[in-house]
């Protein structure tokens, strides 16, 4: 009877907050009833879930991995089963994310890296030539706020090439509506703009503003990331949910897109092909500008921090400074190892940042290109 009650309270609680109470008592206790039944499908459900999990555990302290993760599998798979709907609309969810959380925590491995630069690479060549067009197009034009973008994305700990995710979606502009009612550069839908902060009024909607839907986007990517291990996958999440992923995984027993892609929607097979072919062509024509800007001279300078540092040790160093000072600069330069193994710089590019380092500690040097045509 106590558990019917908390049943019937959360259900309560969720349909206000959800504001999802129809006008009347009629369209009070249809709501309800529909919340009542969600709910207490969904603590037999939790119910049996935690037991393939206890289960889980005790196999995995007998050393019996292969046996714990089917029982692990097992646990989300009794979740799933309810159905999206029932997922999305009960406590279901919120549960899954916490119990993938606790699996997680058993049997992960460290934290993945972004995209891999490999499949990115390849991954150019499922895109269609239309489309491939189109996004090497789009990457050469100027993104808007992008410093501010690849730094709300390292903040919220996202690998900042994923703000072509809003080149993909949008091409980055605040008035893009899609048919499913998906609004600004992010394209967020106003159900999952609201869960991750953004407000719409009257007069307002923050999935039209740049900065505020790229905090969400962000949030949102890495809380996908989080539930589903890997950033490819979070990318598909990004477009078709998190519930079809999770269930494509089910059902491939897989942990990479690749595994999973078939079984997924045509449009997100399609769409983190595109994402990752513009990060790939992104990368590229960046790095060929940078080479090429500095072989021109276009840029005459670039400053970096220098620590104090002794003379002696600077001297001791050797021909080694130059190439510690490259490595450190390509967070901006990514060309400058292109252009010192092409020109060979030499110690006059060296003996100037040595002089920098030793005479102004602490202080921004500026480090001049000898191979502008001026010099």
């Amino acid at each position: 009877m106590r558990m019917l009650n908390a049943i019937i309270w959360l259900a309560f609680v969720a349909t206000v907050n959800a504001g999802g109470i129809e006008p009347g008592w009629e369209g009070l206790r249809a709501d309800m009833e529909r919340r009542v039944a969600l709910e207490a499908e969904a603590a037999v459900r939790t119910v049996q879930a935690e037991e393939h999990y206890r289960q889980g555990v005790i196999l995995l302290q007998q050393s019996h991995r292969s046996e714990a993760l089917d029982q692990f599998r097992r646990a989300e798979s009794t979740v799933l089963d309810a159905g999206e709907d029932s997922y999305m609309a009960s406590s279901l969810r919120s549960y899954l994310h916490e119990l993938r959380a606790r699996i997680a925590g058993l049997t992960a491995s460290a934290d993945l890296p972004g995209p891999d630069n490999d499949r990115a690479r390849s991954a150019e060549s499922l895109v269609d030539a239309a489309t491939l067009e189109w996004i090497t197009a789009a990457v050469k034009r100027p993104i808007p706020e992008e410093a501010a973008m690849r730094g709300i994305f390292r903040s919220e700990r996202v690998p900042e090439e994923l703000i072509y995710v809003g080149l993909v979606e949008s091409g980055y502009r605040h008035d893009a509506v899609s048919s499913a009612g998906a609004v600004g550069p992010w394209q967020f839908i106003d159900e999952t703009g609201r869960r991750y902060g953004l407000a719409r009024g009257k007069d307002q909607d923050d999935r039209r503003n740049l900065l505020k839907s790229t905090r969400a986007a962000a949030r949102y990517l890495r809380d996908l990331y989080d539930l589903l291990g890997d950033w490819t996958l979070a990318l598909a999440g990004y477009n078709a949910g998190e519930y079809r992923v999770l269930r494509a995984m089910q059902r491939a027993d897989a942990k990479d897109f690749w595994s999973v892609r078939s079984l997924l929607p045509r449009e997100t097979a399609d769409y983190v092909p595109r994402v990752l072919a513009a990060i790939s062509i992104a990368k590229r024509i960046n790095s060929r500008d940078t080479v090429r800007r500095l072989e021109e001279g276009v840029s005459e300078s670039f400053s970096i921090d220098v620590p104090a540092v002794p003379a002696s040790i600077l001297s001791f160093a050797g021909n080694r400074a130059l190439t510690r000072a490259a490595t450190s600069c390509r967070r901006f330069a990514p060309g400058l190892s292109a252009i010192r193994s092409r020109h060979k710089l030499g110690n006059d590019f060296r003996a100037s940042l040595e002089e920098a380092a030793v005479s102004r500690p602490g202080r921004k040097a500026g480090i001049e290109n000898p191979h502008h045509p001026e010099r």
